[in-house]
């Protein structure tokens, strides 16, 4: 009878940095980018990423209306090869504004959110990878955007996004 020991599991680290694309976080699809650090061991990983999309601005009657999102992500991972699938739990700061018109608006208000990622890594170098991803997430916070104190967008409830990160392991 053969016994056979556990194979020892090394911890890595890593970190990524990425740009990403946006649909139900503002009016118009955002753009934005994203640096992360994760730890790795085996199949499992825990990553903390800081998320920054631009403000972007919208013709809106009478005005005009501009959105921007501050946020911090938690990301238990599961990794089969090179797919990974991610839980993911969102907090932050949405800016909302009015511009361009008589009584100009400025509203923080928080951003919750949480769902999933799927995305697959592509090998560019040892300690190096590219990673493809998309992120699918219900927006918890309600958000609405007003123009001259009229609503002129509600949040859809379901925020998704695309990105594309660098990412470089470490042992």
């Amino acid at each position: 009878m053969h016994l056979q020991l556990p194979v020892e599991t090394a911890t890595t680290f890593e970190g990524t940095v990425g740009a990403l694309v946006s649909e139900g976080v503002a009016v118009p699809p955002t753009f934005g980018g994203v640096l992360g650090a994760g730890v790795r061991r085996g199949r499992l990983s825990l990553g903390i990423e800081g998320r920054i999309d631009v403000p972007e601005t919208v013709l809106a009657p009478g005005g005009r209306a501009s959105s921007e999102l501050f946020a911090v992500s938690l990301l238990p991972c599961l990794h089969l090869g090179r797919v990974f699938a991610c839980a993911v739990g969102q907090v932050g700061r949405q800016n909302d504004a009015s511009e361009g018109v008589p009584d100009p608006q400025s509203r923080w208000s928080t951003w919750i959110a949480a769902g999933g990622r799927l995305g697959v890594e592509v090998p560019l170098q040892s300690t190096l990878g590219l990673r493809v991803r998309s992120d699918v997430l219900a927006d918890l916070s309600q958000r609405s955007l007003e123009v001259n104190r009229t609503v002129f967008w509600v949040a859809p409830g379901i925020a998704t996004s695309f990105g594309i990160d660098v990412v470089v392991h470490f042992q």
